[in-house]
């Protein structure tokens, strides 16, 4: 569409705010939302005092897990919140589910803590189930 010999977009709208200036709202997309990497650090801190002080509750792992999904998150602080989540299972002995989120933890981010986490929860698995096949990488 022209106007007076100038292209515009379709998708052009009046703007009071503008002085009625045509705004191309395709264009115009707000700022992607920035990662507060302290603040999710701080949530970690705050999530593992929880389970330390006996509270590893569905509440506390969810809130875990939901900063291990989010994929803003650096690597090292997703396999923080994975091994939050592993010593919350591992606390209520659910330790196939503990197993589960340790490897996640050694696989975001290898450590040799996790490893011991991961070790722990081996021998426990094993002591409780002969048959099991134990949890290792």
């Amino acid at each position: 569409m022209t106007d007076g010999g100038t292209q515009t977009n379709p998708a052009a709208r009046d703007d009071p705010e503008n002085g009625n200036a045509a705004v191309d709202s395709s264009t115009t997309e707000p700022p992607p939302p920035t990662l507060d990497i302290a603040q999710v650090q701080s949530d970690i801190d705050r999530i593992m005092d929880e389970i330390l002080a006996g509270n590893s509750g569905s509440t506390v792992r969810q809130q875990a897990e939901t900063i291990y999904n989010d994929d803003a998150v650096p690597d090292s602080l997703r396999a923080s919140a994975a091994f939050a989540v592993a010593s919350a299972f591992a606390d209520e002995l659910q330790n196939t589910d503990a197993c589960t989120w340790a490897l996640r933890a050694q696989r975001a981010f290898p450590s040799t803590d996790y490893a011991g986490l991961i070790s722990l929860i081996d021998q426990q698995l094993r002591s409780n189930n002969t048959n099991s096949p134990g949890c290792t990488l």
